[in-house]
């Protein structure tokens, strides 16, 4: 994420997706409704521990990864949606070999 507009569409997702009511969220985070509709807005600057909370209330953390990790995470993944691996494990390149054996690939 690199902006409070990332932050504001990733939290509205997570609200949306986990069907977290208004007043849900309030309580879950502990924030007051007018600080988290600022947050929400994507323009209204606010703390790291207001984040933290913001982030809590939604079942996420904040966690620090080096940007080189970050990068190979793409900037438009979506944090809801299940992904194949890029890279195969043993056990997939061992199956494929299996299939290609036996000629069912």
């Amino acid at each position: 994420m690199e902006s409070l507009s990332d932050i504001a569409d990733f939290l509205r997702r997570a609200l949306e997706k986990y069907q977290i009511s208004g007043q849900e969220f309030c309580e879950r985070s502990g924030l007051e409704p007018l600080t988290i509709a600022g947050a929400l807005k994507g323009m209204d600057d606010y703390t790291v521990t207001t984040l933290m909370a913001l982030l809590e209330g939604v079942g996420y953390e904040v966690v620090f990864i080096p940007k080189p990790a970050a990068v190979g995470l793409g900037s438009s993944l979506n944090p809801f949606e299940i992904t194949e691996p890029v890279v195969k494990t043993g056990v997939q390149i061992a199956i494929d070999k299996i299939r290609r054996a036996y000629g069912e690939e």
